[in-house]
Order: structure tokens, then C-alpha cells, then sequence
């Protein structure tokens, strides 16, 4: 589920609702949603999601507690500090 939330978010973001996963997270990355010290976050919520799809194998709960808390901060950072940062921009 994390893994699909990213691909949405570059949906949202570049309105291109065709990205395979891999141009999505170049998309990120080159438009600056998402830095290259995140890029080992993103690359493990990949692998975890490819990981899921093929095998119902256990996930320890550290885990899915780490791959949920990044997608929430994620979320957070391109949504709502967005949102919030328009507030304060001067009114035109």
C-alpha cells in the first residue's frame, strides 16, 4: 500500500497518470519532491512493496512500522508543509 501511495504522489504531483513505478521515483527525485538522502527510503518502500506482491511472507513489525512511518512523512512533507507554507507567502 505504501509503495502505490508513492506512485500517486508523483501522479499528483506531475499529472501523468501513465509513470511506471521506476519513472515515478526518477520523476521525484529530479523535480526535488523528494532528495537523494530519501532516495534509500523510497528504493526499500519498492523493494518491500515487490517483496509483498510476490510472496505473503511475515513482515516484522519494525518493518512495516519504519516502511508506514516514511510514507507518513512523506505525505506530510509534499502535502500538508506545502499547504502550510503557502500561508504564509505575501498576498499578491
Amino acid at each position: 500500500m505504501c509503495r502505490k501511495i508513492l506512485l500517486h504522489i508523483a501522479v499528483v504531483h506531475d499529472g501523468n497518470p501513465k509513470f511506471t513505478f521506476a519513472q515515478a521515483i526518477d520523476h521525484l527525485l529530479a523535480a526535488g519532491v523528494i532528495t537523494a538522502q530519501w532516495e534509500p527510503w523510497v528504493k526499500q518502500i519498492k523493494d518491500n512493496g515487490n517483496e509483498a506482491a510476490h510472496e505473503l511472507q511475515p513482515v516484522s513489525m519494525d518493518r512495516a512500522r519504519h516502511t508506514l512511518e516514511f510514507t507518513q512523512q512523506l505525505l506530510q512533507l509534499v502535502f500538508e508543509t506545502k499547504h502550510r507554507m503557502r500561508q504564509f507567502e505575501p498576498k499578491a
